[in-house]
């Protein structure tokens, strides 16, 4: 009997050249690969309890979601000063009844007064930077 050895060694070849393709490919996007951060998201919350914000004045960066907890026994009506975010573009309009919550996203900076338009002596800040 005898045994070509001419298709057993080109089968050899081609089957030691498809693992080095294979690894080279992989090894480079070990290389070359990036890890993506997603983006990180920025949370801060504000709690109503006893007529009151606390905290009363918050600071975040840009993008950042502020929420608003309402911890106390009475319906809230979260607005910011029209008058002085109109320019800015970013009014929100939060109601909130005992136990709920409810969240605004402040994309651009500046400073944010708001203030209970059931309870006006409820006044609040956001600085966004």
């Amino acid at each position: 009997m005898k045994i070509n050895i001419i298709p057993i060694f080109v089968i050899l070849v081609l089957a030691i050249a498809l693992v080095f393709v294979l690894g080279a490919g992989c090894e480079e996007e070990k290389v070359t690969g990036e890890t993506i951060k997603q983006p990180e998201i920025k949370e801060s919350t504000v709690i109503i309890e006893g007529f009151a914000f606390n905290p009363q004045e918050v600071s975040v960066k840009i993008g950042s979601k502020v929420t608003w907890k309402n911890e106390g026994s009475h319906m809230h009506r979260i607005i910011n000063n029209q008058a002085e975010n109109l320019i800015m573009g970013d009014l929100f309009d939060i109601i909130l009844k005992p136990g709920e919550q409810g969240s605004f996203i402040f994309n651009k900076a500046g400073e944010y007064s708001y203030h209970c338009h059931l309870h006006p002596n409820m006044k609040g800040k956001i600085v966004v930077e």
